[in-house]
């Protein structure tokens, strides 16, 4: 009798445990794809355009180009190659996003497949010795909810936030150009990584669900009151 009780609260315990959902994250970087725009929850855009050609500066490193030259050369690449990736006057670390808009602003963008909190951490980082000073910012539906500046070599602007959003609703990690001089387009390069988490959600019990834990509480109590009263009755 004793195992039967066991098994009962072993069921009950797991249809409640089924309805605890874990968090969900989602990495820009290892998610990253350079052959599909867009990419699960992932965009990649230029000057506010889907970017088009799977291509990249080097063999080294994969990325998203949009065919411009020099201005308006702008790039998404992926560095996960376990080393820092060198390229002239850049170093960019292994697991970041290279990001370059030359003149123009470069973007990687979240769709949110539900609606719930997501935290949204990571960082942008000054990857040029001789950087320009240029604008980073995080946009929630086209309105900047955070923002920094890349001043100089190493540079490491941080965040750490949430925002509530709705399914369908955007996340835009944005580069804009260089401030100033007559080369405001020259060494930009910047490394962004970071990951948006969806917090777990606890979701409303199925109907037939609801009936088969009251039904299994039922039995069990029902069953512990005829042991007991047998119980009595053979003392």
């Amino acid at each position: 009798m004793r195992k039967l009780w066991i098994v009962i609260a072993a069921l009950i315990a797991v249809g409640a445990a089924s309805n605890v959902n874990a968090d969900t994250t989602y990495n820009m970087v290892t998610g990253f794809s350079n052959t599909s725009n867009p990419n699960g929850v992932w965009t990649y855009e230029y000057n506010g355009t889907a970017f088009t050609d799977a291509q990249g500066i080097s063999s080294a490193l994969p990325g998203w180009y949009n065919g411009g030259t020099q201005p308006n050369s702008i790039v998404i690449l992926q560095n996960v190659t376990g080393s820092a990736f060198v390229n002239l006057t850049v170093t960019d670390p292994t697991n970041t996003l290279y990001l370059d808009p030359q003149s123009g602003s470069v973007a990687v963008l979240f769709t949110a497949p539900s609606a719930g909190t997501y935290t949204i951490a990571g960082n942008f980082l000054g990857i040029d010795k001789f950087e320009n000073s240029h604008p980073v910012s995080i946009l929630d539906n086209g309105l900047v909810v955070w923002s920094g500046t890349i001043a100089s070599y190493g540079t490491d602007d941080s965040f750490n936030f949430a925002e509530t959003l709705k399914a369908g609703d955007t996340i835009s990690f944005d580069m804009g150009t260089g401030s100033g001089g007559s080369c405001f387009y020259c060494n930009l390069g910047t490394a962004l990584s970071g990951t948006v988490t969806e917090a777990s959600t606890t979701a409303t019990p199925e109907p037939g669900t609801v009936g088969l834990t009251i039904i299994g509480i039922g039995f069990l109590l029902v069953t512990r009151k005829r042991f007991a009263r047998r119980l009595q009755q053979a003392t």
